[in-house]
């Protein structure tokens, strides 16, 4: 069985601050998952766009596939 994993690239401005699954960017920044969530939507990046404090994006980069057994 292949499960597949989406990648996301996290940034603050143009600085990336981790890449990874949600799991692994909400353990490494302590967001929370709906935040993560919320963030990975269209509508989210007009709005967080809209903000006068640097924006915080979530970049979908692709797929990570495991073989599982």
């Amino acid at each position: 069985m292949r499960k597949s994993n989406k990648i996301y690239a996290l940034y603050v401005g143009e600085q990336n601050v981790c890449d990874g699954t949600l799991e692994e960017i909400c353990k490494r920044t302590g967001m929370t998952m709906d935040t993560l969530k919320w963030m990975t939507r269209p509508s989210a990046m007009k709005r967080i766009l809209k903000r006068k404090k640097v924006p915080k994006c979530l970049v979908y980069i692709g797929e990570d596939e495991l073989c599982m057994n």
